[in-house]
């Protein structure tokens, strides 16, 4: 798989390297993604008072919206993205300065040649972590909307789909 992905990459790059940084970024994005349930937890936990030793849902209780509990969990996927900036940096460098085959990619017939070797791998990966980003906010939300009485849902939250997406 990786000979494929070198047709993407700077000739002569050391690609396994830099798959293997975006292999960790990736799943310290998801890790800390998982920190939602924590802040749901401590969030739901507010919504109930213990009498007699059973909890009761306090009167005029609402939980706070998605995007509050959400917005930090995900923003480590924003982090990431700003990360490959550096690696598209790094291609950049590695065929002005240390290879300097500058030269080789501008005579070569696709002039996009040289910029498509520079972002390829950085943009799919950005493309990908912000489907999988998606994918998870759509699941937290759902388990956001199942696990909520309904008396403590904040008002048009159920309506609040694209808040997932964007």
């Amino acid at each position: 798989m990786i000979r494929k992905l070198e047709r993407y990459a700077p000739p002569g790059y050391e690609l396994k390297t830099e798959l293997s940084y975006i292999l960790f970024l990736s799943v310290a994005s998801l890790l800390v993604s998982f920190m939602f349930f924590l802040r749901f937890r401590e969030a739901y936990n507010l919504l109930f008072d213990f009498e007699n030793g059973v909890k009761v849902l306090l009167p005029n209780a609402q939980m706070p919206d998605f995007g509050t509990l959400s917005n930090a969990p995900f923003s480590s996927f924003r982090t990431l993205w700003v990360w490959t900036f550096f690696f598209i940096r790094n291609h950049y460098r590695y065929i002005n300065v240390e290879t300097k085959s500058i030269y080789l990619m501008l005579r070569l017939p696709n002039r996009f040649e040289y910029h498509m070797r520079c972002w390829a791998i950085p943009l799919a990966f950005i493309l990908l972590s912000y489907l999988v980003m998606i994918l998870l906010k759509i699941t937290y939300f759902t388990y956001y909307l199942n696990m909520i009485p309904l008396s403590a849902w904040p008002p048009g939250q159920s309506m609040n789909l694209w808040s997932v997406i964007l």
